[in-house]
């Protein structure tokens, strides 16, 4: 499925929400999830390729092998 256009976004929700009024309460839970689904539709190809395993640097040692962090407090230059 094609995602859609901010535009055509908003276009869907408003009518959504025009049309409420007349809903019943399930009709106004699954409006909900529909807008939901048009939202978030991208969001699980964006957490599978969001991979955050990069090895963060250690900090403990300055270029000159000088302690910079030492028994948990930061040791300036």
């Amino acid at each position: 499925m094609k995602t859609f256009t901010r535009r055509e976004y908003n276009l869907v929700v408003k009518c959504l929400n025009y049309y409420e009024t007349f809903m019943l309460e399930d009709d106004k839970k699954l409006s909900e999830i529909i807008q939901d689904k048009l939202y978030y539709f991208n969001v699980d190809k964006v957490t599978e390729t969001n991979n955050n395993s990069l090895e963060l640097p250690d900090l403990s040692n300055n270029l000159d092998n000088k302690p910079v962090i030492e028994n948990g407090q930061y040791i300036p230059f």
